[in-house]
């Protein structure tokens, strides 16, 4: 009985696979990321928030028509701007000034979301949500200065192979957007997602320093359908 009951299993599960839906597509979009910098030692207050970029692949696996499993990998570049204002006055007329540094930093993202189809028309919407595991590649700090002209003082690079830092980040993802088809074969998403980073990415037992990242992401993809 339990080798029935056991090859029923089986079997349902073996046509739910090959009833099931794969995708496989690219995805590429703007990104606004940020980052939380605290500590007592924090000399950085209320940094700008960074316009990066955020593309790569993407596996999706619809068992049914409701419901999806989305994952693959993504470059990302995120980071935050310091400014600091230099201006002065001369006669009366203000001259304006300012000092910028860009931290850019550059990521290998992988979500594993959990995605929710809605609707039964041609334009169909969702919603997604999971945990992502990320791992910081390298970065660069880019310092400029704006006196009557932008002009670049220099870049230093960012080692995140040394003991301040962790490279391996976890995350948690939340997003939303429409799909459409394209033909039988090929479909079309645009959305939009969030990125709020758990791990502190600063390792320093001297200054006390605490760093964690957030993103927003617009996305527009292309997929095929196997």
């Amino acid at each position: 009985m339990k080798k029935i009951l056991f090859s029923l299993a089986l079997t349902t599960l073996s046509l739910n696979f090959l009833s099931a839906q794969i995708e496989t597509g690219i995805s590429l979009g703007p990104s606004v990321s940020n980052m939380y910098v605290g500590g007592v030692n924090n000399l950085i207050r209320d940094p700008d928030p960074f316009v990066g970029f955020k593309g790569g692949v993407q596996m999706i696996y619809t068992p049914v028509s409701s419901f999806s499993l989305v994952s693959g990998i993504n470059y990302h570049s995120t980071g935050f701007v310091v400014r600091q204002g230099l201006g002065f006055e001369v006669f009366d007329i203000e001259i304006p000034a300012e000092v910028k540094a860009i931290t850019r930093l550059h990521f290998l993202e992988m979500p594993i979301l959990a995605r929710l189809n809605l609707g039964q028309g041609k334009v169909k919407a969702y919603l997604e949500a999971g945990p992502q595991l990320s791992l910081a590649m390298d970065g660069e700090v880019i310092t400029r200065a704006n006196f009557l002209i932008d002009f670049r003082l220099g870049t230093f690079d960012i080692n995140m192979n040394n003991s301040n830092f962790r490279q391996f980040e976890l995350a948690g993802v939340a997003g939303a957007g429409l799909k459409w088809d394209l033909g039988e074969n090929m479909g079309m998403n645009l959305g939009i997602q969030y990125l709020h980073g758990f791990t502190d990415l600063t390792s320093e037992p001297i200054v006390d320093i605490h760093t964690s990242r957030y993103a927003v992401s617009g996305q527009l993809g292309v997929q095929y359908k196997f």
